[in-house]
């Protein structure tokens, strides 16, 4: 998880010869007593290397030490603010409000982005601007240790979420016309905004590449059945069948069920493997 200096990057084919060519960049990456994960992400974001790059950052109010992290970093930052919310999807509003790059991303405190990722995502910008551009996502099951890759199918949105949210850069043209968070939704709002963007015709740009990477243990992983919840309701919401809903649901339940109880038994290799089975099955790029 070492984080390239500027320095030490590597910029891969990435034209610098016209700086001012490449598309502002937005990143907004939204925290609530994150003083453990925070600095990670920052880095992942200021170590770009990219030169035409917006960073604003949504503090929910922290009580531990994420605001004196934060303040270490505030010269380098376009805005940053620490008050109570809503919720995560009210911090990512307040954020995607602030911005005004050509392209934004959002990027959760305990996440961070892969080395030298900008340059690629601003190439994908510049090919088709109209586009919700995402790539492959790295989850990590502890500090020091890779044990799965992903990546993403927009086709079969209606089946799973299968877009990896932390990989994604939304040009902002997109939120303007399609709306930002639901507030509604607490755990599978991203779920429901890419979804969204799907039924309304917006094209997406797939990236073969690692854009973001996850510990395990977020919000979905944590209340993964009231996510499962919601995301039926979702579904509901876009036109999506009861009948197949119904079944995608409690075919993903036994799949979360089988797969944490895997984790906390300590079996990383079965779990990989069973990962492997069922994205083959539900046709996710591995």
């Amino acid at each position: 998880m070492k984080l390239l200096l500027d320095h030490e990057l590597n910029l891969g084919d990435a034209d610098m010869s016209n700086v001012d060519d490449f598309p502002k960049i937005s990143v907004v990456t939204v925290v609530f007593n994150g003083e453990k994960f925070i600095e990670r992400a920052i880095q992942s974001v200021l170590s770009q290397n990219y030169h035409n790059l917006q960073y604003i950052i949504i503090d929910g109010g922290s009580t531990d030490g994420t605001v004196d992290v934060i303040k270490k970093y505030e010269d380098k930052l376009y805005f940053w603010v620490s008050e109570k919310d809503k919720g995560i999807s009210d911090a990512f509003n307040k954020g995607i409000a602030k911005a005004s790059g050509d392209v934004i991303g959002l990027l959760n405190s305990d996440d961070w982005y892969e080395n030298n990722v900008f340059y690629k995502i601003a190439e994908a910008y510049k090919k088709n601007n109209k586009c919700v551009i995402h790539g492959r996502v790295r989850f990590w099951s502890d500090e020091n240790t890779p044990y799965y890759e992903v990546g993403g199918n927009d086709e079969i949105m209606d089946r799973l979420m299968s877009v990896m949210h932390p990989t994604v850069f939304v040009p902002k043209e997109i939120y303007d016309r399609y709306g930002v968070f639901d507030l509604v939704y607490k755990r599978a709002m991203d779920y429901e905004l890419i979804l969204r963007f799907k039924k309304r015709g917006v094209c997406f740009s797939y990236i073969d590449e690692v854009v973001a990477n996850m510990a395990r243990g977020g919000v979905s992983d944590c209340h993964w059945f009231a996510t499962q919840k919601e995301v039926f309701v979702i579904r509901e919401k876009h036109g999506i069948a009861s009948i197949k809903n119904f079944f995608w649901v409690v075919s993903d339940v036994i799949k979360i069920f089988i797969r944490q109880n895997l984790e906390k038994a300590g079996f990383d290799r079965a779990v990989s493997f069973y990962r492997k089975i069922f994205s083959r099955l539900d046709k996710v790029k591995l």
